[in-house]
């Protein structure tokens, strides 16, 4: 359902496109700004709550940080941008242990804070996807550099808490 200020922008833009029709002579730029008007407003209905150029998911309706069209999450990952640990760690509290955002450019992110999860997705959907980019004798390095990347992470984060947890 849509709600007022839906509707009265509707009738808003109903009415500029009028009086736009009934115009005889435009300039070039008249044109251009019609056709903008006329990309955006496409973009939004088929956008309506994530990025643009990102996949609706069913799935995850429940699981899915509210967005706006066409930009998705980047405005509250923007305002929380000084703090953004505390908003993810708000964002599982909130969620549990999985939730998702979309954002341009990058797309859907799924964010999961549980080694199940991560498990399941390095093993399931990781591999299924990495055909439509590589060729099949360059998986093996690429497998290979990820665990090394996480095993690095992981054993550097240790070596922090092992630094922290000296006495000075």
């Amino acid at each position: 359902m849509a709600t007022t200020n839906n509707m009265m922008a509707l009738v808003g833009l109903r009415r500029f496109i009028k009086k736009q029709i009934r115009k005889g002579t435009r300039t070039p730029f008249e044109y251009v700004v019609l056709a903008t008007m006329g990309i955006l407003v496409a973009a939004i209905l088929k956008y309506p709550n994530r990025a643009i150029f990102t996949i609706a998911r069913p799935d995850l309706k429940e699981k899915t940080a509210t967005a706006y069209p066409i930009v998705g999450n980047m405005p509250q990952m923007l305002r929380n941008s000084k703090d953004s640990l505390g908003s993810m760690n708000t964002a599982f509290r909130h969620f549990g242990a999985y939730f998702s955002l979309s954002v341009p450019i990058f797309g859907r992110l799924i964010a999961v804070n549980t080694p199940e999860h991560y498990e399941h997705i390095m093993k399931s959907m990781f591999f299924e996807v990495r055909h439509l980019f590589l060729p099949s004798e360059d998986l093996d390095h690429v497998q290979s550099l990820i665990f090394f990347f996480v095993f690095l992470t992981i054993s550097q984060l240790q070596q922090l808490h092992q630094r922290q947890d000296l006495p000075r």
